[in-house]
């Protein structure tokens, strides 16, 4: 940490046991007054590879010993990237282990004050989140826009930073995420999606974490999934306005 004084930054300083261990801390966000700080860390004793912690400041300015989230935040897999609301009750943050879009994407939880608890993370949804690796988020005091780290089509690397400016338009498209009940679908599948008249609107194939990824808007369609010449699933979709306001929709296909 390093303190702003007078338009300069004095020399940084760890910020101690409680925070910094042997293993590894790759991202931390501080509530707005100072006492309440979240970061990753794949410490021993954690739920999966990066977990996140919570720790408060002591009276005598020292970090209280951190407590990692739990199961409801943390998966198996890498949550990281935390960011807390100025208010410190929302938490943004990114996850490869919770169901989303593509490799790792962002989400939203909670603080329940009543039951002391985080709440079920919620995925933030396209257009934030893609195909492709989200991985960090940071609102502005208002809340109208928001920096995003992700990579894109438009990318000039790998991972880009984005602007996004939050409107109040009526969402007129739905995002589906297509996955295989026994397992994932690898390259070898593929995704046939085609309008009320038999038009082809769309061929898919498998995202990196084995899903599909298709975004509709109010209509009838057909969906096919297919392995060489076989068919293995088919289905008549039916995207109506109440699917608009969902979010993304997760399908869990059985194939035959």
């Amino acid at each position: 940490m390093a303190h702003n004084r007078a338009g300069k930054f004095t020399r940084n300083f760890k910020l101690g046991g409680a925070i910094n261990s042997t293993n590894l801390e790759t991202s931390a966000s501080m509530s707005a007054d100072g006492n309440t700080l979240l970061f990753s860390s794949d410490r021993e004793g954690g739920i999966g590879k990066l977990d996140l912690y919570i720790s408060r400041k002591l009276p005598d300015g020292t970090w209280g010993i951190a407590q990692n989230l739990g199961s409801i935040v943390n998966t198996s897999e890498n949550e990281d990237f935390p960011q807390l609301s100025q208010d410190v009750e929302t938490l943004y943050f990114s996850s490869k282990g919770h169901p989303g879009m593509g490799g790792s994407d962002i989400f939203i939880s909670n603080w329940n004050k009543e039951l002391n608890v985080w709440s079920p993370p919620v995925n933030l949804g396209y257009p934030l989140n893609t195909p492709e690796d989200n991985m960090t988020i940071s609102l502005s005091n208002n809340g109208q826009f928001a920096y995003i780290s992700a990579h894109r089509s438009d990318s000039y690397g790998f991972q880009d930073i984005y602007k996004v400016e939050f409107h109040n338009n009526v969402n007129n498209k739905s995002v589906f995420v297509f996955a295989n009940h026994d397992g994932t679908f690898d390259s070898s599948f593929e995704m046939i999606v085609s309008d009320a008249q038999n038009n082809i609107i769309g061929i898919y194939n498998p995202t990196q974490k084995g899903n599909f990824i298709v975004i509709l808007e109010v209509g009838s369609y057909k969906v096919t999934i297919e392995k060489g010449n076989n068919i293995l699933y088919d289905e008549l979709l039916i995207v109506s306005g109440y699917n608009l306001n969902q979010g993304t929709i997760f399908k869990t296909l059985s194939l035959k």
